[in-house]
């Protein structure tokens, strides 16, 4: 996307990110989820750039079945993205991938209509007490701090963009190893705030493609936000496209500085 250096960067970033270090070596399904992730920009990518081959879409296909079994909610987002990015590249697409977007996206359609078509019938013009509902299941589980069922909506954005955050009780609660997840706090929320830097940057020099790219979570965040704020975990799903993002920006932050 940006080049072999800032792939570079990007790519160091995710390998020796301590809280991923974590979640993959302690056998956490992380890692799978955020392979299917990184599938599913790339083919975006290629396909916004007319550069696709069949072996690509069938790639993107497999990642969006198998995230639909590990991450549900994230499907209908990724579902959203490639239904975008088909109308928009419409006549780029051969025809069989582009009968294929059109079934995945029907089926998928179909697939959520019946799993909460009682939601839906039931609860239609009531949209609010069901995320509402949504984020006290998120918040009582025993080990989630009492004050995330109260953060008013802004700071959820915070929160969940910056979670993990350092706490001295947090030593309390995790041992040995585990003292990645509070260290590792501070180099997350540099990275993070790279990455926001970077898809910044690029949504001034390529606006249309950059949010297609980054439209699944930017739905993720402000679904999160309210329901749990505090789950970095789930967050990190997207950590690839972060770290791609956080390469981009330090690179040209490099370039600047050198011709400085």
């Amino acid at each position: 996307m940006f080049g072999n250096k800032a792939g570079a960067i990007g790519a160091l970033i995710y390998a020796f990110m301590p809280t991923l270090l974590f979640y993959t070596t302690s056998f956490y399904k992380e890692a799978i989820v955020q392979l299917l992730v990184a599938l599913m920009i790339y083919s975006f990518n290629k396909i916004l750039k007319s550069t696709a081959r069949g072996w690509e879409y069938l790639l993107l296909f497999l990642s969006l079945i198998l995230i639909a079994n590990e991450r549900f909610y994230l499907f209908p987002m990724f579902l959203a993205a490639l239904v975008i990015i088909s109308v928009l590249a419409f006549r780029k697409i051969p025809v069989f991938p582009r009968i294929g977007i059109i079934v995945l996206a029907i089926a998928g359609g179909l697939f959520f209509f019946s799993e909460y078509y009682l939601w839906l019938y039931s609860r239609f013009l009531d949209v609010p007490s069901f995320f509402s509902a949504l984020r006290v299941a998120y918040t009582q589980y025993p080990d989630v701090a009492p004050h995330n069922a109260v953060f008013p909506y802004w700071m959820g954005f915070v929160k969940i963009l910056l979670t993990p955050v350092f706490t001295l009780n947090k030593f309390a609660i995790f041992s040995n190893y585990a003292y990645l997840l509070i260290w590792g706090s501070f180099f997350n929320q540099i990275v993070m705030l790279f990455g926001l830097a970077g898809i910044f940057f690029n949504l001034r020099l390529q606006f249309k493609d950059t949010a297609i790219l980054v439209f699944p979570f930017f739905l993720f965040v402000c679904l999160f936000a309210y329901v749990a704020p505090y789950n970095g975990r789930l967050r990190d799903s997207f950590y690839p496209v972060i770290a791609v993002y956080a390469g981009y920006a330090m690179r040209r932050l490099a370039e600047k500085w050198g011709e400085a």
